[in-house]
């Protein structure tokens, strides 16, 4: 894929064109449609609920779902927002 997007070939070995191809903030060129499925996992229910749960909990830095008393009351809170 590095080739194709540095212009030295046409086509990936899957018929991919630079046009389908896209470059991250890392530097990695990788297919607009794996991107795109990258960013949608970002943005899960279960995600989302974790980070309401956090917020009203006042948790800030690491904490383990489901383990020790902390955690065990973020995983019941995230799972009543589902």
């Amino acid at each position: 894929m590095r080739r194709v997007w540095n212009g030295t070939k046409i086509y990936t070995a899957g018929g991919l064109t630079k046009k389908d191809l896209i470059k991250t903030k890392s530097g990695k060129v990788m297919t607009k449609k794996q991107y795109a499925n990258g960013q949608k996992t970002k943005t899960t229910g279960w995600m989302k609920a974790v980070a309401r749960a956090r917020k009203e909990l006042k948790i800030t830095g690491f904490c383990v779902i489901n383990r020790g008393a902390q955690g065990t009351a973020l995983y019941k809170l995230a799972k009543s927002y589902m």
